[in-house]
């Protein structure tokens, strides 16, 4: 029993440390990896959750301090976390409430850290790779277990590979994932306030600021409303609903943190744009024009309502948008107006 306090400090203490070292910039799937083995010990595990606790605590009051503060801390950084913060947000221990086991901790994780606020923005994550397109650009990368990730126009991803799974954030735009099969670890996109999870298929995910949209084309996935945790969202996203599993040629749409719609679709066509085409089937022209002004800084523009409401089919080239209008003009009495960045479709005059 004698031993107990002191192994409890140790292990707070090797959880600060932790933490600290998990906040470094270049932190690396190696520590990472050595980190998800120590906290395999539901000791350590717990001591790293009070460490999370004690600065999750901090976050109202060191927002709150007042910007011209004289008191001894008045030379901190404003937001960032002082030692007379830590003791009072320490949780106590045991009958004596022994605020120093953790707050020494704590300290010398901020110490460790170099003065980073844990208010700070960026997340605890290994380093991952990061991937991104332009406007009009798309690109195919492998990844090292021989997945591939197509990425559509302005889209972005960051990818890394932890002992238990393999997890992407895709924060921006429209990716097609062909997975490569494994039973260990399960590739999981996190898109949203979505987590798509496989183990071997091809589904294409795109993310909008209202809205995520799963295509599955081959395989099995399933979908479910998640957000990533506050400190840690590599040790995996918090799922907020329940798993809805996709079969090939549906798709599941997403908005906010409610529960998956799911339809059947024509998921080739939604996936044309790989080839470099986008496939439209009895749409609206304002439809068509948005869709295709994804690809182009050269933007078309349709105003007149009745003229937005007409329907068609076929596929066009992407970034391309002179021919869509050259081929629009076949089918339909318009004329056009063009500027340095912006073609105007517009009825015939007197029309």
């Amino acid at each position: 029993m004698t031993d107990q306090p002191r192994d409890e400090d140790d292990r707070i203490d090797a959880a600060g440390r932790w933490y600290a070292e998990l906040r470094r910039d270049d932190v690396t799937l190696e520590t990472w990896d050595a980190f998800l083995a120590w906290e395999a010990d539901p000791a350590n595990a717990e001591a790293f959750r009070a460490v999370e606790r004690g600065l999750g605590a901090l976050r109202p009051s060191a927002a709150a301090a007042p910007a011209n503060d004289t008191g001894p801390d008045a030379g901190a950084v404003p937001g960032s976390v002082t030692g007379q913060d830590i003791a009072a947000a320490a949780p106590p221990r045991g009958r004596g409430g022994r605020v120093a086991w953790i707050a020494g901790a704590l300290a010398a994780c901020l110490v460790v850290a170099l003065g980073v606020s844990v208010l700070a923005a960026g997340q605890l994550r290994p380093a991952g790779e990061i991937y991104t397109t332009a406007l009009g650009e798309q690109r195919t990368v492998e990844l090292a277990d021989g997945s591939r990730l197509t990425l559509n126009t302005n889209s972005a991803v960051e990818v890394a590979y932890a002992r238990d799974r393999r997890l992407v954030r895709q924060t921006g735009g429209q990716v097609y994932f062909e997975v490569a099969p494994s039973d260990a670890r399960p590739f999981q996109v996190l898109a949203g306030e979505t987590l798509t999870t496989a183990t071997g298929t091809e589904f294409d995910i795109w993310l909008r600021p209202a809205e995520t949209t799963i295509t599955l084309l081959e395989g099995g996935v399933s979908v479910a409303p998640a957000r990533e945790g506050w400190l840690a969202p590599w040790r995996g996203p918090q799922v907020t609903g329940e798993a809805v599993p996709l079969a090939p040629g549906q798709q599941a749409r997403l908005a906010a943190s409610a529960a998956p719609e799911i339809a059947a679709v024509d998921s080739t066509a939604l996936t044309s744009w790989r080839s470099g085409f986008v496939q439209f089937t009895d749409v609206t022209l304002a439809e068509a024009v948005r869709e295709l002004n994804r690809y182009s800084a050269i933007k078309l523009r349709v105003t007149d309502p009745e003229l937005a409401a007409e329907r068609l089919s076929g596929a066009f080239p992407t970034g391309d948008p002179d021919g869509f209008v050259e081929t629009l003009e076949l089918y339909l009495p318009i004329r056009t107006v063009r500027t340095a960045d912006t073609i105007l479709i517009a009825p015939p005059r007197g029309g």
